[in-house]
């Protein structure tokens, strides 16, 4: 573990108190100088006040040279140097420090006692700002997503943009569609992932080029690729909440969550430390550590997932993708790249309900990298990649009309929708069932609009997928439902006689339909002579009607007040009275009292 900062409280004390003192002298020496007039004992005096300040200065920066040193969160920021055979101590500061009085401090820090003797293989750690250092960059090389860069007084945040540096003290920050890759010398990589942040605690070379790098992680986790073996002085160190960790692998993840850190190596090794204990952490296990708390012993990581089949081509979003079937309590989690070497990250989340549901991606190819999470959250090798296809564009088109369950009264429907960006024609569908198994009807349309006819009375669905130039095709809008209810056909015959009863019948067309009905002296309905409206029963009986001809025609409508077209007109003729027995009689009696 680093040491803690410097001094104990008493220490601190003592030296706040020796600045004050020092500050007091200095007041009065600056007095003494703006005297006009200064006689032999007020010289004196002055003279004895500066030795004293003097000497109270040398003292702090004598016996407290540490006092300005780096921190970061507590801690006096050191960096270990290994130490060769032959290497003494004051040929070691005066070959990697700024100063060979620095020789006290370092002995101070590493406990090290007359003859201040090191060996071989030893490791001393150096305060961060007595060591010579030569420039050493990182650059981030990605950037998906909503990532930031805040300054290191936190005065300045502002997107990141790829090809920007990031320095020492200053923090990279993703959001959760977020995702960044730090490229560092010597080919070694950082991919930071989604809800991370990240900074790097030193980052430089020492004067023999050996590459030295320290690096905060506060929330989030990152992946670490180092791809060359470190050399015997080169170091590569993460730091969490919790532990410490120094890679001699070459690729591992740190993770830190709510209240737990987590290692897991998938090649080479890491040396992990916290509260005092340090584990080893071999290719292919992973480790937990606790706030106080020791590490966990190390476990073997979870296999990777069998890989469910997923589609070749995804037409809309959200999109669900199939989670593989992981045992023990644990889950799944898919991290999906736009390269098959899963380098650039866009998508990464855990299976919920047996299903990862993904949206906010470009049209284009991705991988899909599937892995197994124990129960106490570590996180296994990923199964080889799958790829898939996105394409929403052109995308389903919205339909326009009829509205969802919209009744229709004929025998045919027009079916219209919105347009759909990059599409050549469109597909029509209409089925007598929701799953569309049972279509009815199928048309292609250049226009936004299709008819048809001759159908009969029922309920259907429909449905409009775009189809562009080179063939690809959208998926299906959502359904729509329509109830073609048909036409009232009328039932009726000429009376035989003038003095029969006129009854006019048509077919039911539902409970809830009620009806129109008109009679007219003439085809155009311009003379209307007779009409009833919102009959509920489907027949009706017309006033008297003198003999002659006529025109009936009737309607059908709804509670809403949806009305259908009138049927077109249906002669009607009444015939004129016949000549009967009463009229015969009715007529001798005419004559006979002519007669007489």
């Amino acid at each position: 573990m680093l040491l803690v900062v410097g001094q104990t409280l008493a220490s601190r004390s003592f030296l706040f108190l020796l600045f004050v003192m020092a500050g007091g002298y200095l007041i009065q020496s600056c007095w003494f100088i703006r005297r006009k007039s200064m006689d032999t004992c007020s010289s004196q005096r002055y003279q004895r006040i500066l030795r004293q300040t003097l000497l109270i200065l040398c003292g702090v920066f004598l016996f407290f040279p540490s006092a300005g040193l780096a921190r970061i969160k507590g801690e006096m920021l050191l960096v270990p140097v290994h130490i060769d055979k032959g290497m003494s101590l004051i040929r070691l500061v005066k070959e990697y420090c700024t100063s060979k009085y620095h020789w006290q401090e370092i002995a101070r820090i590493n406990n090290l006692a007359a003859p201040y003797k090191i060996y071989s293989g030893d490791i001393i750690n150096i305060p961060f700002e007595l060591l010579k250092k030569r420039k050493a960059r990182a650059k981030v090389v990605s950037v998906i997503g909503d990532v930031f860069h805040l300054t290191r007084d936190h005065a300045s945040r502002k997107p990141m943009k790829k090809g920007e540096r990031i320095r020492p003290g200053e923090t990279l920050i993703t959001g959760e569609n977020g995702f960044a890759i730090i490229a560092l010398p010597e080919n070694r990589y950082i991919r930071v992932s989604s809800n991370s942040q990240f900074s790097f605690a030193y980052l430089f070379r020492l004067v023999d080029n050996s590459l030295k790098v320290e690096f905060l992680l506060e929330k989030g986790d990152v992946s670490v690729n180092v791809q060359q073996k470190l050399q015997k002085n080169e170091t590569f160190r993460a730091r969490t909440p919790f532990c410490e960790s120094g890679v001699e692998g070459t690729f591992y993840r740190v993770k830190t969550e709510k209240e737990v850190d987590i290692i897991e190596t998938l090649e080479g090794k890491v040396t992990l430390s916290a509260a005092d204990s340090v584990v080893t952490v071999k290719g292919g296990m992973g480790t937990f550590v606790k706030e106080g708390a020791p590490p966990a012993a190390p476990q073997t990581l979870p296999d990777a997932p069998v890989t469910p089949e997923l589609q070749q081509i995804y037409r809309s979003q959200p999109f669900q993708l199939p989670s593989p079937q992981i045992a023990d309590g644990g889950h799944a989690r898919v991290r999906i790249c736009m390269d098959k070497a899963g380098e650039q990250t866009v998508w990464r989340g855990d299976a919920v309900d047996g299903r990862f549901t993904v949206n906010g991606l470009a049209d284009g190819t991705y991988y899909a990298f599937f892995t197994a999470v124990n129960v106490d959250h570590l996180e296994g090798r990923p199964a080889a990649p799958v790829s898939f296809t996105l394409r929403t564009v052109p995308a389903p088109p919205q339909l326009a009309s009829p509205y969802d369950g919209q009744p229709v009264f004929g025998d045919s429907v027009e079916i219209a929708w919105e347009k759909s960006g990059e599409a050549a024609r469109y597909l029509v569908q209409v089925a007598a069932d929701e799953s569309f198994t049972d279509i009815v009807a199928e048309k292609e349309s250049s226009e936004r609009r299709c008819l048809f006819a001759n159908m009969a009375a029922g309920s259907y669905y429909f449905r409009v997928r775009a189809i562009a130039d080179d063939g690809f095709y959208s998926g299906f809008s959502r359904a729509g439902r329509v109830m073609l209810k048909g036409v009232p056909v009328l039932h009726f015959t000429a009376p035989p006689s003038f003095a029969d009863r006129v009854e006019l019948r048509w077919s039911a067309m539902g409970e809830d339909i009620s009806y129109d009905i008109e009679i007219a002296a003439n085809s155009d309905f311009s003379e209307v002579i007779d009409s009833a409206a919102q009959l509920q029963d489907t027949v009706y009986n017309p006033k008297s009607l003198a003999a002659g001809r006529y025109w009936v025609r009737i309607r059908a409508g709804l509670p809403t007040g949806e009305v259908s077209d009138w049927t077109p007109g249906q002669e009607l003729m009444i015939p004129a009275p016949r000549f009967g027995l009463p009229d015969g009689l009715l007529l001798g009696s005419f004559v006979l009292m002519l007669l007489l």
